[in-house]
């Protein structure tokens, strides 16, 4: 194995640190969701995206799913026995490898 002179690695650590970095820059958007955009109430604790890109939110009122556009919203329904069983989603959400959403 060859041995790099210290002067010739000090130069090229110090070059590599101060060469300028050409990293694409990001452009975040940030939206803020309320009950005028179809959400379910106004204290939401959970948020979860999934791998899908939609983002899960939680309320005490039911459970919203945010496809970027609109927010689709799922609730409690005694006649319908596909309908969340109760209304009040207060936990974390979990995707298994299914890509199906999990939470209680």
């Amino acid at each position: 194995m060859r041995k790099i002179p210290l002067s010739i690695g000090l130069l090229w650590c110090i070059l590599f640190l101060f060469e300028p970095t050409h990293a694409q820059v990001k452009e975040y958007y940030f939206k803020t969701l309320t009950p005028n955009d179809g959400l379910l109430g106004n204290v939401n604790a959970f948020l979860f995206k999934d791998s899908r890109g939609f983002l899960w939110v939680s309320s005490m009122q039911g459970l919203n799913r945010y496809d970027g556009q609109r927010v689709r919203t799922y609730t409690h329904d005694a006649n319908n026995p596909n309908a969340l069983l109760n209304s009040n989603i207060q936990s974390e959400f979990f995707e298994d490898k299914n890509g199906d959403i999990w939470f209680c």
